[in-house]
């Protein structure tokens, strides 16, 4: 009797125990205490950031927003954040901040030259997209530096000379008159960007690897990989199964796989003495001809000459090759349909016989060309990460201005 009532007692002691302690306003009052202290280191690291590195006397926004910076403004009206920024620039540089990371932009083509010159692990590398090393994979060429980098920018000069070229332009020529032959029997209005991005693809393909695909069935995945790809780059940075990143991922893996039975083929191709007929056949002979002497000194051959590196490499041509070329295409397509007058005149340009080449003169058509640059952008920025600073820097280089009217360059450092 006496045990019951001792549990009796005892219980409002234990019900006290185990509730939660009273905190002043909840947990919400305590978050908030938090982001608003976090809010002010950030400002105050900006500020001492640009004490640091020097560039006090460098403009931008009065305040930098908490937390995610510019993205707000560069998303909601794209033109009018680098209109701002470009202004805040004058004369070469200026500041602002992108979710938490001090950035400084830059628009002096000196500074843009010399940014361009590095690309080095212990100061200056250059950054890609989140989701970069889970779509073009950790050995693409956009993450190699050192030696390595070095050697393989070495052996692509076997493909850019004359008769390279001359290869390349005979196979751009035959597809393009063949897609323009397509494209009139549409009937109606037509978005052009699409067929635009159809044609480059396909061209593409047949410059860098044409004739190792075996059948029309591979050629059609090649191409739905390949948008896979570049949706997953405007998608958020997460992998797992489902997701764009994730489609981006295996369509990766299956050019990989085509190109490494292509870069086979056209090893064994080159070997028998045939003539090369794309971009591979081309590097593969100088692949051929870096193993050949690596066995000859007795020294392992360069990493670049195996198949499953040829075919990362090629790759990447092609990933690169698609969404700059394509919007390059369009503002051509859509500013001579527009201007009519000067496209009679492009077309007449090419049958105008040059006294020093005997060919074609085609003054006229590079001078639109670099006008069309100036008035569509083509490449908006590339992204550089500052490494021997504590800070964890970061530089971004926008080409933009490069290409426009108002300015020659943009860069931002992080």
């Amino acid at each position: 009797m006496n045990a019951t009532c001792s549990n009796v007692d005892q219980a409002p002691f234990f019900n006290q125990l185990l509730q939660k302690p009273s905190v002043p306003g909840g947990w919400w009052t305590g978050t908030a205490i938090l982001l608003v202290l976090y809010c002010i280191y950030e400002q105050i690291s900006f500020a001492a950031s640009r004490h640091r590195a020097g560039f006090k006397s460098v403009r931008g926004p009065q305040y930098a927003v908490p937390l995610v910076g510019c993205v707000i403004a560069m998303v909601k009206n794209p033109y009018q954040f680098w209109e701002d920024q470009r202004k805040y620039s004058f004369p070469g540089l200026s500041w602002n901040s992108l979710c938490g990371k001090f950035m400084i932009f830059t628009t002096d083509a000196e500074i843009s030259r010399r940014v361009f010159t590095y690309n080095d692990p212990d100061t200056l590398l250059m950054a890609v997209h989140p989701s970069g090393k889970n779509i073009l994979g950790e050995g693409n060429l956009a993450f190699m530096h050192g030696p390595p980098h070095k050697a393989i920018r070495k052996s692509f000069l076997s493909l850019f000379t004359r008769k390279a070229l001359a290869t390349y332009v005979e196979l751009q020529d035959g597809i393009i008159r063949e897609h323009l032959k397509q494209w009139q029997q549409v009937e109606g209005e037509r978005e052009i960007r699409l067929f635009v991005r159809d044609l480059n693809v396909a061209t593409s393909r047949s410059v860098f690897a044409g004739p190792y695909f075996e059948s029309k069935e591979e050629i059609e995945k090649f191409g739905k990989a390949f948008l896979h790809m570049t949706e997953g780059f405007l998608a958020l940075p997460i992998c797992i199964p489902g997701t764009a990143v994730w489609k981006g991922k295996q369509g990766r893996l299956y050019i990989l796989d085509l190109l490494e039975k292509a870069a086979a083929r056209s090893k064994a191709s080159m070997k028998e003495g045939n003539s090369p007929r794309c971009l591979m056949d081309f590097w593969a002979q100088r692949c051929l001809e870096e193993i050949k002497e690596a066995e000859e000194q007795k020294v392992a051959a360069a990493g670049h000459t195996t198949d499953r590196a040829m075919a990362d490499t090629v790759m990447d041509f092609l990933f690169a090759s698609q969404d700059a070329t394509t919007s390059a295409v369009v503002w051509v397509t859509v500013l001579m349909a527009d201007y009519p007058d000067v496209l009679q005149k492009v077309r007449a340009s090419g049958h105008l016989v040059s006294p020093v080449s005997k060919g074609p003169s085609w003054v006229f058509s590079n001078s639109y060309l670099f006008g069309e640059g100036r008035v569509g952008g083509i490449i908006l920025f590339l992204t550089f990460q500052r490494l021997s600073d504590p800070m964890h820097w970061q530089l971004q280089a926008s080409q933009h201005e490069i290409l426009a009217i108002v300015c020659l360059s943009r860069y931002s450092l992080l």
